[in-house]
């Protein structure tokens, strides 16, 4: 879904705005201020949203489940048939094998909801992402301006009504009603309001994060597999630098040492014949 959605916004056309717009100043970062910010602050939201729905999810949606109910209990929508419609559900009282089988079919349920969620936030957010502009508050102008996005968008969503709706088992899952698919949506979909709220505040408080820098990509990296993959490919370098002279008719490299040691010794002659004549003068 990344990779299919990276591709999307990378094929955006630019729009006539920005093409007339002023050109970025020389040293301009691809990750601004601005651009920080909204990648933390969506960060967050989705980071707070599943830890709700993972924690909290059985409570708010009135799920009854343990660790020790298997999710194979319920792979198939065969209620056993010793279940008692006049006891609850998970009444102490129903029998055993109706129990578990409610129990992973709610399991189930919340793992539903999650994996839901989880992918209608990423979808709204690739909305979001056409639009990074400290100031572009519209995400939905030029809805039509590029078709792959659109394709992306679309094929997406539609592969996930599918596996969710007629291929449950696929990923553990099971088909949802349309409450449950609105309020997976209504979720989902909040990405567009926090973006739009993120747009309001300083685009300078990513910086004051006080856990640690954040990355520029145009500082120099120091990193020991960089600085050993650098100099792997100097030593290859002046490796096939001889081989490169030869190729072009110079000296091998044995011939290179013989030629230097016959100089040598030329010149040392020619310093004992300079010494012979000053000493008959």
């Amino acid at each position: 879904m990344d990779t299919f959605a990276a591709l999307a916004l990378s094929t955006e056309p630019p729009l006539r705005s920005i093409i007339q717009g002023r050109p970025n100043e020389g040293g301009a970062k691809i990750l601004a201020d601005h651009v920080w910010r909204q990648i933390l602050g969506i960060s967050i939201l989705n980071m707070v949203i599943m830890t709700i729905l993972i924690f909290f999810g059985s409570l708010i949606a009135d799920l009854e489940f343990t660790n020790e109910d298997a999710l194979a209990w319920s792979q198939t929508d065969t209620i056993p048939t010793c279940y008692d419609k006049s006891l609850g559900k998970h009444d102490k009282a129903q029998c055993l094998q109706a129990r578990a089988y409610f129990g992973s079919l709610d399991k189930r349920t919340l793992f539903t909801y999650i994996f839901n969620t989880f992918v209608f936030l990423q979808l709204f957010n690739e909305i979001n992402c056409r639009k990074v502009g400290a100031r572009e508050f519209n995400v939905f102008s030029a809805p039509f301006h590029n078709a792959y996005f659109l394709l992306v968008l679309g094929g997406t969503a539609a592969a996930q009504v599918c596996l969710v709706q007629f291929f449950p088992s696929l990923c553990s899952v099971r088909s949802l009603s349309r409450g449950e698919w609105g309020a997976c949506l209504v979720i989902g979909a909040t990405p567009l309001l926090v973006g739009l709220i993120l747009k309001l505040t300083p685009d300078t408080w990513p910086q004051k994060i006080t856990c640690g820098r954040l990355p520029n990509e145009d500082e120099a990296v120091n990193h020991a597999a960089l600085n050993a993959w650098n100099a792997t490919q100097q030593q290859e370098k002046a490796a096939a630098k001889p081989a490169a002279v030869a190729a072009a008719g110079g000296p091998e490299p044995g011939d290179e040492m013989e030629l230097s040691a016959r100089n040598s010794e030329q010149h040392s002659q020619n310093d004992a014949e300079t010494g012979d004549d000053f000493q008959r003068h």
